[in-house]
């Protein structure tokens, strides 16, 4: 953008001193050949310019992608969408089956006095690397686990819309 600026910027001052040579020329006569000669002499020499000039822009420029080059960066870019989703789909799986679910009443603990999420280190290289939708899956099914343990079943059942919610919003995002 800033060499367009310089060019044009350049092509004016010389349409200038162009213009002001020809104001101190004495008059030409019309019907003079040397005079037609000089002009065409003249026009031809600003067309070679100009011709060069943009030859020597056009070679600085960015080459166009092909139709192939952008098939195949859309293609790329698809696979590792998919790549993505996938291993997204497996860490969900993956955290899905961490979940104890039990319809027997479990004996409340009193010891619980708020929910935190556990750490397993084998996965906690892979929830970094994932979307933070997915993390936040992991962390409510955690919050759940911990709530069937402490026997607190309203707040499991909160919890539960809770990560239907995300599960949702995960398979929207996914989707796009």
């Amino acid at each position: 953008m800033f060499n367009i600026f310089l060019i044009l910027h350049f092509v004016l001052s010389i349409r200038k001193y162009i213009a002001k040579l020809a104001e101190s020329c004495s008059n030409i006569d019309e019907n003079d050949t040397s005079s037609q000669i000089r002009y065409s002499a003249l026009c031809r020499n600003i067309r070679m310019y100009a011709i060069h000039l943009l030859q020597n822009y056009a070679i600085s420029t960015r080459r166009v992608p092909t139709e192939d080059d952008v098939q195949r960066a859309r293609e790329e870019r698809k696979r590792l969408v998919e790549e993505r989703n996938d291993s997204e789909r497996a860490a969900k799986v993956e955290l899905a089956s961490r979940i104890i679910v039990t319809d027997s009443p479990i004996k409340p603990k009193t010891e619980v006095s708020g929910w935190r999420p556990t750490i397993d280190r084998n996965l906690l290289a892979q929830t970094q690397e994932l979307n933070p939708l997915v993390q936040q899956v992991y962390q409510v099914t955690e919050y759940i686990r911990q709530a069937q343990i402490a026997g607190r079943h309203d707040e499991v059942e909160s919890l539960k819309s809770n990560l239907k919610e995300l599960e949702q919003a995960l398979d929207n995002a996914q989707q796009q």
